[in-house]
């Protein structure tokens, strides 16, 4: 049985190694009165995402459901930002089709790294564009499935709100494309005798979209 991932746990030590990288440069900044490094703790909603059955010729849909997360911001540039992003959401799937019984739950954990292109500030609001690329974790906690990791990426924008020095607010949309690997298999494991593959894939992407707001932190 697969247990679902102690995903934060396993953020820590990342965290913790930006963290320490970028405190000359945040100390730096704040002594130049210009950006500093910021963390955002996000919940939103993440909509989307189907899979297509090879052998069964049938999509697979996931249901739209909340997602979670954090963003580490790294100021690179005048204009731009390095960022972490990390997100994750627990949905399921309707596999009945399959013999799988009721629905399958399915957990989708995003872990990426890329740049934030921040536009022209009007007033105390900063427009932005995103770009992230990096891994998708998909798990379950269902007896038997096996998990697997896949590239993916995303791209959005959205705006940042300071009417604080060191507390904001971020809004955000993104899309999310996650690459499966020509003839990959998922959900292997769960079915008669244990060991059969329930839905064959050749080389897809699962498109998602998410929306999210949070807490900006600077330090």
């Amino acid at each position: 049985m697969i247990g679902r991932p102690k995903s934060v746990l396993c953020l820590l030590p990342v965290i913790g190694s930006l963290l320490i990288v970028s405190t000359e440069a945040g100390a730096a900044d704040h002594n130049e009165g210009g950006r500093s490094v910021s963390l955002t703790p996000h919940v939103g909603l993440r909509l989307g995402g189907t899979i297509d059955g090879e052998a069964s010729d049938t999509e697979y849909e996931l249901d739209d459901s909340s997602s979670y997360g954090l963003t580490l911001s790294i100021p690179w540039e005048a204009d731009t930002d390095l960022e972490f992003w990390y997100s994750r959401q627990r949905t399921d799937v309707d596999l009945t089709d399959l013999g799988a019984g009721s629905a399958v739950d399915l957990d989708l954990d995003f872990y990426h790294l890329g740049g934030t292109l921040l536009l022209e500030p009007r007033g105390d609001v900063v427009p932005f564009f995103v770009f992230t690329a990096g891994a998708t974790r998909i798990s379950s906690s269902n007896a038997g499935i096996d998990s697997d990791t896949f590239p993916s990426l995303a791209l959005g924008g959205g705006w940042q709100f300071f009417p604080k020095k060191r507390l904001g607010l971020r809004l955000e949309g993104r899309v999310l494309g996650t690459y499966i690997y020509d003839d990959s298999t998922v959900f292997c494991g769960f079915g008669p005798g244990g060991s059969a593959c329930l839905i064959g894939v050749s080389g897809e992407m699962i498109w998602q979209f998410e929306v999210n707001a949070g807490a900006v932190f600077r330090f």
